[in-house]
């Protein structure tokens, strides 16, 4: 199903089983994670190639929409990149475990893409968010707990979507753009994501916890449990004019659901080097960074 390179495939759900089984071998990288792959692919423009038995994506850039190549794999990796490196300037995205197969590392220059790390979180720690370094947070919790205690609040875990949630869930993500200040052009990419998702959502081993307060959506969140130990995180949506801590309340309740469905780990995916962004997921106390590179002849 999937060309061999130099040609290339264009991304569709017929790829699913054997991609997911294929990235199953390593580290749940979100760039190489099926589901984001295909719901940020809103232009259909990503496509995918196997290249010495490593898959091979070609995607626009998440910020300026430059073709990115990028490899998983650690089959005659030298190879492979000299194969890639004659096609772009740079490697980018490239998972660490392909950069330790690489027999000759003083042909490339090679560099952390600190922007592009995946932040990895424990769900038990953030679940209970116990001890000194979770107390902001754990105070937080309580006081959006105790600003409720005369509200309707109901947290729900759903595996299956009907077209009301749907249409509630996209009228959240379309009232929460009206409050950010963020640039408009990523807003609405990302809502193009949101909807591919949500209208695909049956396809995909996904979990959607969602918060209401007397009945009104306020805050959701969609996971995917990726295998026994992991689950990624892929759109994740509150209103803080209804509550300021309503973020950290629901990253606890997410937290539980997960845990209780088996896994330990949550990918939070990457800051992109937004400072506010970056900010906020250091505060949960990741519990390890997948890292990335850049690669390019020396």
């Amino acid at each position: 199903m999937i060309s061999h390179y130099p040609e290339f495939s264009k991304l569709s759900l017929d790829h699913k089983d054997w991609f997911t089984n294929f990235v199953k071998q390593y580290d749940p990288y979100s760039d190489f994670n099926f589901v984001s792959f295909f719901s940020w692919n809103t232009d259909g423009s990503a496509e995918v190639s196997l290249l010495n038995d490593n898959l091979v994506i070609r995607l626009p850039d998440y910020l300026d929409g430059h073709p990115v190549y990028s490899l998983l794999g650690t089959n005659d990796i030298d190879e492979s990149i000299n194969t890639l490196l004659a096609a772009t300037d740079k490697l980018e995205l490239v998972p660490e475990v392909v950069v330790e197969a690489i027999t000759a590392p003083d042909v490339y220059h090679i560099a952390e893409d600190r922007d592009n790390f995946d932040y990895i979180y424990s769900l038990y720690h953030l679940g209970e968010m116990a001890g000194g370094a979770y107390k902001k947070k754990r105070n937080k919790v309580n006081v959006f707990v105790k600003d409720h205690e005369n509200y309707e609040l109901v947290i729900q875990a759903k595996k299956t979507l009907d077209e009301q949630t749907i249409a509630d869930l996209k009228a959240l993500d379309r009232h929460w753009a009206t409050l950010n200040s963020r640039d408009q052009g990523d807003i609405l990419a990302e809502r193009k994501a949101l909807d591919r998702l949500l209208d695909n959502f049956a396809q995909f081993n996904a979990t959607l916890v969602e918060i209401r307060v007397a009945g009104e959506l306020k805050a959701f969140s969609i996971n995917e449990i990726v295998d026994e130990e992991y689950a990624i995180c892929h759109f994740e949506k509150a209103l803080t004019v209804h509550h300021e801590n309503i973020y950290t309340f629901l990253a606890a309740e997410v937290a539980k659901q997960l845990h209780a469905d088996g896994c330990r780990w949550v990918n939070w995916e990457q800051d992109l080097g937004l400072e506010g962004l970056r900010r906020s997921k250091e505060s949960y106390q990741p519990t390890r960074m997948l890292k990335k590179f850049t690669v390019k002849r020396a």
